[in-house]
């Protein structure tokens, strides 16, 4: 369920990037998404041993080769990083990549037609497929965006911006929802909401009256769990580690909640959560355990209380009609 969750609100954010236009000009913002790749030296062998895991082993030494001549010139010891941010109009990105020495690698460019042409004293227009981006070289970095506007502001050092997300993930993301203006927030859940309600109705219309009465009202109380869970999000982190070494694929997700949210408070309550009920009865095959807390509110206590009491219930229905244990033992 979280991760549905982190992975709905992901899909929101590129949701809201269409709404920018209708905003009135505004300054440009801090970034509202900072995505980052790790060092090359250590992205570049976790895709190999992805490759070899998938049974796609052929694909190793032509990757290994393409990304080995195609990033000459580039520092391989620092993470890359592609800050989003809205300057009011539109989403306006910039993609920082470590350099080495830029002009070797504005060489192995060519080869593949791309050849830039120099503005002013670090400043390059690269033209490819009818596209145009621009290109700045400034400490240590090649900032690349849509326009020299764009660049007129870039970051000393955009590793801090990604902090040690790269240290910890291959691939990874930070998004800053209260970044994004609020009636840009609000317009988007409106259309999210309009779009899910309509998915209702074509999926729910061959139900019957009473079937489809609670449906809906399950559906609609989803959604705006929701929203209050868009509302109350500080930040969301999802990030991806691929360890050869270890063998191993792991994803994470988080989410960070605004300070004094009812959200951020029931998160608190269940850290170092602890249940006084942790042993299985010396007759029971196996168990199932849950341990929780809600906020001091009689109406929390209550819909926790029916929550838990339906969790359980499922949970032993599912038991009954799959176990090969007498039911006795089940209900015991």
């Amino acid at each position: 369920m979280r991760l549905n969750r982190c992975l709905l609100i992901a899909t929101l954010f590129v949701g809201l990037a269409t709404q920018a236009a209708t905003l009135t000009a505004q300054q440009p913002q801090a970034p509202i998404a900072a995505i980052s790749v790790a060092p090359l030296d250590r992205a570049i062998p976790g895709m190999s041993y992805l490759l070899n895991a998938s049974n796609i082993p052929e694909m190793v030494g032509v990757m290994e080769m393409m990304t080995g001549f195609y990033t000459k010139g580039l520092d391989r010891s620092r993470p890359i990083a592609i800050l989003v941010s809205f300057d009011g109009t539109a989403p306006d990105f910039q993609v920082c990549i470590p350099m080495k020495d830029h002009k070797q690698w504005f060489q192995i460019m060519s080869g593949m037609g791309l050849e830039p042409e120099e503005l002013a004293e670090g400043l390059y227009e690269i033209s490819a497929a009818g596209q145009v981006m621009i290109a700045k070289v400034a400490n240590g970095w090649m900032y690349l965006g849509q326009s020299e506007d764009s660049l007129s502001a870039v970051p000393e050092d955009p590793a801090a911006l990604i902090g040690d997300l790269p240290e910890r993930y291959s691939f990874s993301a930070k998004i800053d929802l209260q970044q994004l203006p609020a009636d840009m927030r609000d317009s988007a859940i409106a259309e999210m909401r309009a779009g899910f309600e309509r998915t209702m109705q074509q999926q729910l219309g061959d139900q019957f009256d009473t079937e489809l009465d609670a449906a809906q009202e399950a559906a609609l109380d989803q959604m705006e769990q929701l929203e209050d869970l868009i509302r109350a999000t500080q930040q969301l982190v999802i990030g991806c580690l691929i360890d050869p070494t270890e063998k191993k694929l792991v994803i994470d997700g988080a989410i960070q909640f605004l300070e004094g949210s009812d959200l951020a408070k029931q998160m608190d309550a269940q850290a170092d959560l602890k249940s006084d009920f942790t042993s299985l009865r010396p007759e029971q095959y196996s168990g199932y355990l849950r341990a929780t807390s809600v906020l001091n509110n009689d109406q929390e206590k209550v819909l926790a209380k029916e929550s838990l009491r339906d969790s359980i219930e499922q949970t032993l229905e599912m038991v009954r009609q799959q176990s090969e244990l007498p039911l006795e033992y089940v209900d015991a």
